[in-house]
Formats: structure tokens, sequence, C-alpha cells
């Protein structure tokens, strides 16, 4: 009989888990020590720990000098295109959820692990996750806990493939392709959607206050 954890999280078997297993060790390290060495050439490796996250470095292949300034405009669009509001709205958004993220792969992995990638691609996509999806849904409460997954499914796929792949190769923030309820190549999972509705609850009662904080930590930074 199954255990909890593996209906939870259900895996692949067999020849499919064995694809997969050198992709998800490469994201969190060993966690099939058995499964071979992912695939050969410049890869992006983990440097060194700040906090909780981990720190990647980019590529030095062909593509490094793209990398660079794909960044340099990510973070310049960032800081002149955001009102100081937004800017620490999304701070703590990104901060609180890479301590989620911590938390919910010590129970999912059963090792700790958030990165400074997915920490810096949730502040590019939080003012879409949180200030363009209330301003569409927050008329209803039904329909913004109801789709809130979708509205995550969305993030994982901009940020993975617009963001990550861009400017890492791969992902380095999460890796799902050892799900059995995986998709685009390990980008999401639909077992992942209870969490999602669960998260969208709390954000319909937190993000106005979330909002009120940011605002007022903008007006004491202005005044500085």
């Amino acid at each position: 009989m199954p255990s909890l954890h593996e209906i939870v999280f259900p895996k692949k078997t067999g020849a499919a888990l064995k694809a997969a297993a050198p992709f998800v060790n490469e994201v969190y390290a060993d966690e099939y020590p058995a499964a071979g060495a992912p695939p050969a050439g410049v890869r992006s490796k983990p440097v060194l720990k700040i906090g909780h996250m981990t720190l990647h470095s980019m590529p030095k292949d062909k593509w490094y000098l793209r990398r660079l300034l794909l960044l340099l405009a990510f973070w310049l669009g960032w800081l002149f295109f955001n009102p100081l509001e937004q800017k620490v709205l999304t701070i703590i958004a990104a901060t609180a959820y890479s301590f989620i993220e911590f938390a919910f792969t010590a129970v999912e992995r059963r090792k700790p692990y958030t990165s400074i990638a997915q920490f810096g691609a949730n502040l590019l996509y939080v003012p879409v996750l949180l200030h363009g999806y209330h301003a569409l849904f927050s008329h209803n409460v039904f329909l913004y806990i109801g789709l809130f997954p979708l509205n995550v499914w969305l993030l994982e796929v901009v940020e993975e493939w617009l963001i990550l792949r861009p400017l890492f190769g791969y992902n380095v923030a999460w890796c799902y392709k050892d799900y059995a309820d995986e998709y685009l190549q390990g980008c999401i999972r639909t077992g992942h959607g209870v969490a999602w509705w669960g998260l969208g609850a709390v954000l319909w009662w937190v993000y106005p206050i979330l909002c009120e904080v940011s605002s007022g930590l903008a007006v004491k930074l202005r005044s500085m």
C-alpha cells in the first residue's frame, strides 16, 4: 500500500524515472544517488548558499554575453518600470515565498531547497501574479481562489521558459521531471494544484494587507 507521501507526490517508474533522475539530481543534489550524470557540456552549477538560498553560476558558453545583457535588461526594466510601492511589495512577496519553497521542498523532497534564481524571477513576475490577477478577479472570491492554480502554472511557464532557461540554460529553480503528473518537460505538475488553491485563499486575505504595508514602507523610504 503506498504511503501518504507517495500518494501526494506520485513518481514515475522504470525507464521514465531513470531518464528523469539525472535532471532532478542537477537541481536537488543526489535526490537519486544511483542515477547517471546530467547532460555533458557547459552547465549552470550551484556556487554557494546565501542564507537559505542557493546561488548558481551562469554558463560561460557562446551565449554568455547575451545572457548577461538579458539579465541587465530584466533588472533595468524592474528598476525603472515599477513604482517604489510595487518594488517593496515584490521584495516582501518574493522573500516570503522563498521561505515557503524552502519549507515545502523539505517535505516534498525531504531536503529543503530554494534558489536566488527563483527569488529573482519572482521579483520580475510578482506584479502579474498579484496585481494583475487581483485586478481581474478581486470581484469574486470563488473565481479568485478557484482559478489561482492557473495563475501559478502560468508563472511557472513564464519563469522557466522566458527567464530561467534563457539565463541559465535550464531551470535551476525547480524540476518536476520525475513526477507522474508533470507537464512541459517538468515545468508544472497538476498535483500541486491543491497547494496553489491554499495559497490563493491566503492571498485573498493577505494581499490588501501587503499593499498597505508596502505603501507605508515606500512613504518612509521616500522621506529618508
